[in-house]
């Protein structure tokens, strides 16, 4: 997101957690009911899109990566167990297949590699009663066939990737002007009916809407914190900038800010109870909002 887009989000958040904190002021007033209700199905909804916006593919793509490497390892042993089975027993068809390197299978493109670990577990079902003294057994040839289905599934992960960013990218810019448009229109007239019997709750919506968009003031980081597989937002995650004393927790949409760190490198560690804790490396660039994913494996 833009610096612009990431101050009407996080003013947007803030509205909607200063409503939640105070529903005994307003839920008896029917028009903003009304409109808390729409606006926070609205926010919901660009709350999914900044996730699908800010995950990032690099660690779909470190993990094909891993996938691969499992697969070439598993098909190299296999075909190296072959051969060693052709040459023993003249089957020089058989050997001339399976005679591949590690490097040879490296340097196969992933369609390509997908083909001939195939072609190598082919042949090797084929002689799994006489391959047990080369260290080839079913269940070493099943779990090739393991490694092909999954490295077929993660090669088309990267893409989707990319392509839902992109589309969360332009549902953003569709969605926040007319999440805006909403408070503008409804909401800020809406709570005028309560500045009088409510003065300070008014007063304090008003200094909550107000945007900071100054180019001098800098969000430093914003985090959104995630469950794996799911991508759903954890709340009450602990954060903490290691070593620098700041402390936050993430809101029921797993998102939070942190004001004028300083230029560099810093580490952040997010602990949940239910959750395998991680500490992830960022680095803060002066004038400029770092935007962080933590991604939380479930215990």
């Amino acid at each position: 997101m833009t610096k612009p887009q990431i101050d009407q989000y996080n003013m947007l958040l803030t509205v909607e957690n200063l409503l939640d904190d105070n529903v005994s002021i307003w839920n008896a007033n029917l028009p903003i009911s009304t409109t808390k209700t729409l606006f926070s199905s609205k926010l919901d909804a660009l709350a999914n899109q900044v996730a699908l916006q800010l995950v990032n593919p690099t660690g779909i793509t470190e993990e094909k990566n891993n996938v691969k490497i499992d697969l070439i390892n598993k098909a190299f042993v296999i075909a190296s167990a072959c051969c060693s089975f052709a040459s023993a027993t003249n089957k020089p068809e058989l050997y001339s297949k399976c005679n591949l390197t590690r490097t040879n299978l490296e340097k196969f493109k992933e369609a390509e590699l997908i083909g001939v670990c195939t072609n190598i577990q082919t042949d090797a079902l084929a002689h799994v009663a006489l391959l047990a003294p080369y260290g080839v057994t079913a269940v070493i040839i099943n779990s090739l066939q393991s490694s092909i289905t999954a490295f077929s599934a993660i090669t088309r992960n990267p893409v989707t990737a990319i392509a839902k960013r992109a589309t969360a990218t332009t549902e953003i810019a569709k969605m926040l002007p007319e999440i805006i448009k909403l408070v503008e229109t409804r909401l800020d007239k809406d709570l005028v009916a309560l500045s009088l019997s409510q003065p300070v709750f008014y007063e304090t919506y008003n200094n909550v809407r107000y945007i900071n968009s100054s180019p001098t003031t800098t969000m430093s980081l914003t985090t959104t914190v995630l469950e794996k597989d799911t991508n759903i937002p954890i709340p009450n995650v602990n954060l903490e900038i290691v070593g620098e004393g700041i402390n936050r927790i993430s809101s029921e949409r797993g998102y939070n800010t942190v004001l004028n760190l300083v230029s560099g490198p810093h580490t952040i560690s997010a602990n949940h109870p239910n959750y395998v804790s991680q500490s992830v490396p960022f680095t803060i660039v002066s004038g400029e909002t770092t935007e962080l994913v933590i991604v939380l494996e479930k215990r």
